[in-house]
């Protein structure tokens, strides 16, 4: 069985969930992150690039998620700027509008399928100018 990486506020909720007293779960992740087994900067990178090859998102989307998986706001903001500052987000939505067109079969000129692109990219956290700037490109 494999198990994902987790971030130091999760494993607590985790712990906090099983019972654990806080005195033992406070000693459990100080020791944890001496040794190196947790680390917010390296769980966020990693996170990212899970998030990119499988459900890829805006940047603003990805900062958000780490930040509501414990991640410092900082250290998010950061992270996502290492990890996927360089990814071109208009790009990025017109290939997820091409993925979604060809899965749908919907045709360029649908209005229906255009409302339904700008919920979908707007679910992905992309911001609306983008939104309408790709969608203009295709309906």
């Amino acid at each position: 069985m494999s198990y994902r990486p987790r971030s130091a506020a999760e494993l607590r909720v985790r712990l906090e969930r099983k019972g654990f007293e806080p005195k033992a779960i406070k000693g459990a992740l100080s020791f944890l992150k001496d040794k190196g087994f947790i680390d917010d900067s390296r769980f966020a990178r990693a996170w990212i690039d899970y998030r990119m090859k499988t459900r890829p998102a805006a940047r603003a989307f990805l900062r958000r998620e780490l930040i509501a998986k414990g991640v410092d706001g900082a250290l998010a903001h950061k992270a996502v700027a290492e990890t996927a500052g360089d990814v071109d987000e208009l790009k990025l939505a017109g290939e997820l509008i091409a993925a979604r067109l060809s899965r749908t079969g919907a045709a360029p000129g649908d209005i229906k399928a255009k409302k339904r692109m700008y919920d979908y990219l707007a679910r992905r956290g992309f911001s609306f100018s983008l939104i309408k700037e790709a969608l203009g490109g295709i309906f």
